[in-house]
């Protein structure tokens, strides 16, 4: 089944590298059996937006195909078709409708506000790794358990780092007075790269930080790889989108999914 969602196309870099990708007549399976609780690495991919009658149906095929699960936690279901759903069905079995938007370059533009104050460099110690997925964990969302959400990232570090030792990308931190104070990776497949898990610390932000760092990252992957293309993935309604507009993305589409996760107290 060809993409055609570029986020979509994006998120295969990384189901290529780790998951195992069952293709059926209208959907797809990504099925992560090495990080169960990467929740975008266990999920299913549909041609069309749902209507009438989809989400109860979508929701057995999930069960099917994730018999690795003992108990379902998370559903994930994504689609092609850059629309929303025809049915508000999915609000009857609480799922989340997430929106997202696409974007791209193929130059950056300078930030405003740069911030000469941090170095940024690529992680290379497990000090460096373990000090990123600390970052990461911090930034969760308060819904996910803090213990859960570790594991889960250490599992996703993992991955990245099959990738960069295929010389396929690389993850960059932000430092400042030696502590990393923002981190984020890009991975590429072909022309095309993807920039995955931008965070930075809360204590830190407003101070062009991220838009620093997504640009000095950014000029490096154009300078030392054959890339072409490089896509973000943000909240259209969050503030992220914007500062990757300050630096040279533009909106290329909108994406929708739904989501529904057993909460559990951190």
């Amino acid at each position: 089944m060809k993409l055609n969602s570029l986020s979509l196309q994006t998120n295969m870099i990384f189901a290529r590298n780790e998951s195992e990708i069952i293709e059926r007549e209208s959907y797809i399976v990504v099925k992560t059996l090495s990080n169960p609780g990467f929740h975008w690495g266990n999920y299913l991919i549909f041609k069309k937006a749902p209507v009438e009658g989809d989400i109860v149906n979508w929701m057995n095929i999930f069960e099917r195909k994730m018999s690795h699960y003992k108990e379902f936690k998370h559903y994930v279901f994504a689609w092609d078709e850059l629309s929303e759903p025809r049915s508000e069905e999915y609000l009857t079995h609480d799922f989340e409708l997430q929106k997202s938007v696409s974007l791209q370059t193929s130059t950056l533009t300078y930030p405003k506000h740069y911030n000469s104050k941090i170095i940024v460099r690529t992680l290379e110690s497990t000090e460096d790794w373990d000090a990123a997925t600390e970052l990461q964990v911090a930034a969760r969302e308060e819904r996910f358990s803090g213990e859960e959400y570790r594991e889960f990232k250490i599992n996703q570090s993992e991955s990245y780092k099959k990738l960069i030792k295929e010389n396929r990308g690389a993850r960059f931190g932000a430092f400042l007075e030696g502590k990393i104070v923002a981190d984020l990776g890009i991975y590429f497949e072909g022309d095309l790269a993807r920039y995955q898990s931008a965070v930075t610390d809360n204590q830190y932000r407003r101070q062009g930080i991220c838009a620093t760092l997504v640009y000095e990252s950014g000029m490096y992957a154009l300078k030392n790889w054959q890339i072409k293309t490089l896509v973000m993935e943000a909240d259209p309604d969050y503030h992220a989108a914007k500062v990757y507009e300050s630096v040279g993305f533009t909106p290329k589409e909108f994406s929708y999914s739904l989501y529904w996760y057993k909460h559990k107290n951190a």
